[in-house]
């Protein structure tokens, strides 16, 4: 019996073909959903900076010191409270890319988990606005405008 054509299968040229067409399509899909769209830049920031705030009510818990949060245009730093110095010692600064962040005040978490100089925090970009507000108690309450 004598195999006439193909029976099975494909052939290389056929699997380079295939191939290359999902590659096309996959570079088209990640173009079409970009993963830095304002509008993910908004909320990847704010989400950061409550991430931020967060860290440090639990420092200042944990480490039973004052925490201090700055917010200064598009960073946020905290402090940490040096009663041998009596001044407050940079402990790290973060900046997030693609917002503009504006505070009322600066944050100062106690050990008992409490805080004063209470803060209003607005992280905004051309896609939106994200207020966070901090209670006396501690809470940290994002909401999106």
């Amino acid at each position: 019996m004598k195999a006439t054509g193909r029976d099975h299968g494909f052939c290389l040229l056929e699997l380079l073909v295939g191939l290359l067409i999902l590659g096309l399509l996959l570079i088209l899909w990640a173009a079409a959903y970009p993963s830095h769209s304002p509008a993910t830049l908004l909320e990847n920031g704010a989400r950061e900076i409550q991430s931020r705030l967060y860290s440090a009510r639990y420092k200042a818990v944990f480490e039973g010191r004052k925490v201090r949060v700055t917010f200064d245009g598009g960073s946020c730093t905290l402090d940490l409270y040096s009663p041998e110095q009596g001044d407050w010692e940079r402990k790290m600064t973060s900046f997030i890319d693609g917002v503009n962040i504006e505070a009322n005040n600066r944050p100062i978490f106690h050990p008992a988990g409490t805080v004063s100089n209470l803060a209003t925090i607005q992280i905004s970009n051309s896609a939106g606005l994200y207020t966070i507000t901090i209670a006396i108690s501690g809470r940290i309450k994002l909401t999106k405008i």
